[in-house]
């Protein structure tokens, strides 16, 4: 699940949930209810920003949001990931790194 997921990643980089809140500018109780699973369809505006702020990769997030609503809803086929725009959230990912770099 994305929640379990984004919550080993966090506690493995020592990173209390305030500190990924003030990070990634998204509430304490938003980024609680997805690590509790409660919110399990996050756009993929905060998957970037997570990815972000734990140095993770996007696609992992990504693979990891579409394996829960999979087993959610229990209705696609397949799990396809539009590889092109990928591409492109990679590079906005990176240029978001660089500048959270420059301001650090």
């Amino acid at each position: 699940m994305l929640g379990t997921y984004i919550r080993r990643l966090r506690k493995g980089k020592n990173i209390t949930l305030s500190q990924l809140a003030k990070k990634t500018n998204i509430s304490k109780s938003y980024l609680s209810n997805i690590e509790r699973n409660i919110q399990t369809n996050p756009t993929i505006g905060i998957l970037v920003k997570l990815a972000i702020a734990l140095d993770a990769d996007i696609q992992s997030l990504i693979n990891a949001n579409n394996h829960s609503s999979y087993l959610k809803t229990k209705r696609y086929e397949s799990l396809e990931i539009n590889h092109e725009l990928l591409e492109k959230v990679k590079i906005v990912i990176e240029s978001g790194r660089r500048k959270v770099e420059k301001s650090e």
